[in-house]
């Protein structure tokens, strides 16, 4: 399905990036701003009810239950989550008079990759002021993982270094003595020297 078949205008088709924990809060929050509206809310799964934040003008929708009644239209769509099928997604915005809206959560960022190569442009993503996202687990990681290691000092800066940590190096050399003013010497060696004798 191609981008002729929808009547969203660019401007109208929009992401707003939230964190999972954000999204019913975020979702409660677009259908009161769009109450007056028909809105289609279009889930992947029923793992998460979300019969107690609508009203009559909200329907929560499958993807195959659009698929199956092509008469289907609202004003806004809202996904609330991203199908694995970007041609799933074509199918969801065909049915959208006026707005198209996606809550992205960090950890779909590769299904809208593969939305956004179908429709050859990037979406506009704009951030709910209050609804900012959170950082996804892998960055979170990334991060911990540079910030342990930034002051940690490489193999090769130790070989010249005089002190491990709180430990003074020393380099190993003959035995010492104590002198009488309690520093210590280098104790001399002691050379044999044979007399020579004239013939």
């Amino acid at each position: 399905m191609s981008l002729s078949n929808t009547s969203v205008k660019r401007q109208n088709h929009r992401v707003h990036p939230c964190s999972l924990k954000q999204k019913r809060a975020l979702l409660k929050f677009l259908l009161e701003k769009y109450k007056e509206e028909t809105i289609f809310v279009v889930k992947t799964d029923s793992s998460e009810e979300l019969d107690d934040i609508i009203n009559e003008k909200v329907t929560i929708i499958s993807d195959k239950e659009i698929a199956d009644s092509a008469e289907l239209q609202c004003d806004i769509l809202i996904s609330y989550n991203l199908p694995e099928n970007e041609e799933d997604y074509m199918v969801r915005l065909s049915r959208a008079k006026s707005e198209a809206l996606i809550l992205l959560d960090p950890n779909e960022q590769k299904q809208l990759h593969s939305i956004e190569r179908l429709i050859g442009r990037s979406l506009i993503q704009e951030i709910v002021s209050g609804f900012e996202p959170a950082k996804t687990l892998a960055e979170q990681k990334r991060e911990f993982k540079n910030k342990k290691f930034s002051g940690a000092k490489s193999k090769s800066s130790f070989s010249n270094s005089k002190s491990y940590g709180d430990r003074e190096y020393k380099k190993p050399y003959a035995k010492t003595e104590s002198s009488s003013t309690g520093t210590q010497k280098r104790k001399p060696r002691s050379i044999n020297v044979k007399s020579l004798k004239p013939k």
